[in-house]
């Protein structure tokens, strides 16, 4: 497969810049070991206070604080979100790929608004490859989503040239591990048969730490009009009961010289010894963020980030040669832009 080389690397006034398939020259970050250490902590634990990223790291609260300021400032980080496996509430993920056809700028600014308004959709990207846009989709059942798909295809199937669906049914979230020095507990969301009940502030303690991971208690009990006391014990009622799984920050790949790569795998041997090893192996590479199987046209699915399509294309051979005969066919969709990222349906909110 020939893939459009993305960008180059520039050098102005001594700043390293990256030129996007859009021209958009994109300025990298250069950190301190100071920021990467705080960048190490917050994808650790995300909630963690400054006095205690502090303590670590041997620097002042008010050190760490303006540190985090800075990071937020210059796009480092764009914000903070827990990780929730909305399996166990009810929710599955679903995926949907499209190839578009006969539609220009015009059209495509009615498609995004259409899907942005719709609130059971967790993120809209743009992508390069064979699929123009990715969808993720939150839904109780499969009748559901193909209501949500019906739908939408009656709006806009003469601009569908092609389309792959799927249901997600193990994710290991490995993290963004390409900042640690060492991996991280990876996270593993199955569908579940048996769900928790959760009951109304509970669903507003999710959304609302979905939106922001490191909300204060004292602010976070206001909003959710409980007392900081009882909002703590739900909380950790939810840590323990898996259904939160971790604080992450969101991370701008960009900074840091990187592109967002999808790949969907078709298997020869589909026996779960052999995906087994290549999950195993996949997970030893801390360029990988997460690897998928679904119930889809695609046996395999993995997210990873390389600063150049080459390294990339290296590391597909070396999964071709660790593997000779377990991959008929392989697709790459390169991320180019998000249109939406929630990370816990607002249908939710007040159910």
């Amino acid at each position: 497969m020939i893939i459009k080389k993305l960008f180059d690397k520039n050098r102005t006034n001594g700043n390293i810049y990256k030129l996007k398939c859009n021209n958009v020259l994109i300025k990298m970050i250069n950190l301190d070991q100071k920021d990467k250490r705080i960048l190490i902590e917050l994808i650790k634990n995300s909630r963690q206070s400054n006095s205690q990223i502090a303590k670590k790291i041997g620097l002042s609260k008010q050190a760490v604080g303006y540190r985090i300021d800075n990071l937020l400032k210059n796009k480092v980080i764009t914000g903070f979100y827990c990780v929730i496996d909305t399996n166990k509430i009810g929710y599955n993920f679903y995926r949907l790929a499209l190839k578009l056809k006969n539609t220009g700028i015009k059209k495509e600014k009615e498609i995004i608004p259409y899907l942005k308004g719709k609130k059971n959709i967790a993120w809209i990207i743009k992508t390069r490859g064979k699929w123009d846009l990715a969808i993720g989709l939150w839904c109780k059942s499969i009748l559901e989503f193909e209501e949500i798909l019906g739908n939408f295809l009656n709006k806009f199937n003469q601009f569908i040239e092609e389309k792959y669906s799927s249901i997600a049914f193990q994710i290991y979230d490995l993290g963004n591990r390409f900042i640690l020095n060492h991996n991280i507990t990876k996270i593993e969301l199955n569908i579940e048969e048996k769900k928790e009940k959760v009951d109304k502030i509970g669903m507003n303690i999710l959304s609302e730490l979905s939106l922001n991971a490191r909300e204060n208690i004292i602010t976070l009990s206001k909003k959710i009009k409980i007392s900081p006391r009882l909002l703590i014990y739900r909380i950790k009622k939810l840590e323990k009961n898996n259904i939160i799984r971790a604080y992450r920050p969101i991370l701008n790949f960009e900074k840091f010289g990187l592109t967002y790569y999808k790949l969907f795998l078709t298997l020869n041997q589909k026996n779960s010894k052999i995906t087994k090893e290549l999950e195993d192996f996949l997970e030893k590479n801390k360029q990988v963020i997460y690897t998928t199987k679904s119930f889809g046209s695609y046996d395999f699915e993995f997210e990873c980030l390389f600063q150049k399509d080459l390294e990339l294309f290296q590391f597909i051979d070396k999964i071709r040669e660790t593997f000779p005969d377990l991959i008929t066919n392989l697709e790459i969709s390169i991320f180019e832009k998000v249109f939406k990222q929630s990370f816990f349906p607002n249908s939710l909110e007040t159910s």
